[in-house]
């Protein structure tokens, strides 16, 4: 996923609905956060995007406001360094059953994002980038 000045993530309506619901996720350059806007008003933010030492993992990016434990297998936290944009990926490693796992953040219809985990095979995944 990546999120600039330029492009932000929109809620569905509903589970069933996928027009354009209230809450959007963008990243805000200034402070260098994330915020979850309902209907264009700031609803929640990430606090700054700032070093964390992990015991495991060494030094690493986290957010001031919203702790996730970091994982190898799992997300990596980058800025740039033009600083314009936000960007986790999925690292490759471990073992080919790992590599199967798709990871992304759901953000619902209530505003909450949570991380999502499944497993999927290369015929479920969509034809066209989303």
């Amino acid at each position: 996923m990546k999120l600039s000045a330029n492009t932000k993530i929109t809620s569905w309506l509903t589970p069933s609905n996928p027009a354009p619901g209230p809450f959007t996720l963008e990243w805000d350059l200034s402070p260098g956060e994330l915020v979850i806007r309902r209907r264009g008003m700031a609803y929640w933010r990430s606090g700054r995007l700032v070093d964390f030492h992990d015991d495991d993992l060494g030094n690493v990016k986290n957010f001031e406001n919203y702790y996730m434990r970091p994982d190898h297998d799992n997300f990596n936290y980058n800025l740039t360094s033009g600083g314009d944009y936000f960007m986790y990926t999925v690292i490759q490693g471990g073992t080919l059953e790992s590599r199967k796992a798709t990871s992304g953040w759901l953000l619902d219809e209530t505003g909450n994002v949570s991380t999502i985990d499944k497993g999927v095979s290369c015929g479920s995944c969509p034809s066209a980038g989303t």
